[in-house]
């Protein structure tokens, strides 16, 4: 997915969702979920270029990062579920139909898929 793809998450700026001025003791740098977004696509491609001077054991882990975006993506589907997000705008947001948004990330019968074991807790 591009940095285009994921255009538009947010209606308001960075800058209109820090706090008021002098609310801190420290200023603290607020990152949207575009940038946040941005910043993992940029981090998996330079990911993948390393790994493609590394060895397998090195190739297996990058692959293990699959496993964890299609979570990641599953829980970001139900989270939009539970706040009223239909299939239609979720769909749409994808470019697809319902129907095909509701056939592949629709709830399984536990529910909610839980993200595999992290790689690096070994």
């Amino acid at each position: 997915m591009t940095a285009e793809a994921i255009t538009g998450a947010g209606t308001l700026s960075s800058e209109e969702l820090r706090p008021a001025p002098g609310r801190r003791r420290r200023p603290k740098r607020y990152t949207s979920t575009q940038d946040f977004l941005s910043m993992l696509t940029r981090m998996v491609a330079a990911a993948g270029e390393r790994v493609g001077e590394a060895d397998v054991p090195d190739l297996v882990a990058l692959a293990a990062i699959e496993d964890e975006l299609h979570a990641a993506i599953q829980r970001g589907i139900n989270g939009l579920r539970e706040d009223g997000y239909t299939w239609e705008s979720i769909g749409r947001g994808f470019g697809v139909t319902r129907q095909a948004a509701l056939m592949r990330w629709g709830r399984t019968e536990k529910g909610y898929i839980p993200p595999p074991p992290s790689a690096t807790a070994s």
